[in-house]
């Protein structure tokens, strides 16, 4: 008998590697441990206030489109039968992007209403195909599966307010992605312009 085990040491292979951890895949924490259960579905948290932040910018150009589309037609002074067509779909757009942005600010909030909202957006969004299609496909997949169901919950809004000093931690890799588009966008506007 080699000395090690005489000794009582039970050496590198007495503990068993195949032995099930006490964090299971696919399971969450118990709804008793706050933390543990607010960062086991943090990454989706942000997710879900990133589709807010999206729907809040998308508000903000489909407002203001309309806007300034209907003081051009209300300059003019003419209101003939095209006209007053116009008038109205530029109206409703206003309206859309207005509402569009009460959601992204309730979706921000993670408020249950909001996910209602963005369940409703993201299907009129699956028609402007292939973009639309594939950013509200996802979206949808975020506002329905488990996790999003549990993300705008009340009990979860509650495990928020006891844990405010959790918050998601956005790489270094995904803010030089978004300085890369905005400059790009930026870029466009003054080609174009």
């Amino acid at each position: 008998m080699p000395d090690d085990q005489r000794r009582g040491d039970p050496g590198p292979f007495a503990t068993n590697p195949y032995a099930p951890t006490s964090e299971t895949l696919g399971q969450s924490p118990a709804l008793d441990d706050t933390e543990a259960y607010r960062r086991a579905h943090l990454k989706h948290e942000a997710s879900c206030k990133s589709v807010g932040t999206l729907f809040l910018l998308s508000s903000t150009f489909v407002t203001l489109g309309g806007l300034l589309s209907l003081l051009r037609y209300t300059q003019t002074g003419i209101f003939g039968p095209t006209n007053t067509l116009s008038f109205a779909t530029n109206a409703v757009l206003i309206l859309l992007g207005l509402t569009q942005g009460a959601v992204g600010f309730g979706l921000r909030r993670l408020r249950a209403w909001a996910q209602t909202g963005g369940i409703i957006f993201s299907i009129i969004g699956l028609l402007a195909f292939p973009v639309g299609t594939l950013f509200c496909g996802y979206f949808l997949y975020l506002l329905l599966c488990k996790k999003g169901q549990i993300v705008f919950s009340s009990s979860y809004q509650d495990i928020v307010a006891q844990t405010p000093h959790i918050q998601y931690k956005t790489s270094f890799l995904v803010w030089m992605i978004l300085l890369m588009i905005l400059l790009g966008v930026i870029f466009s506007v003054f080609l174009l312009g």
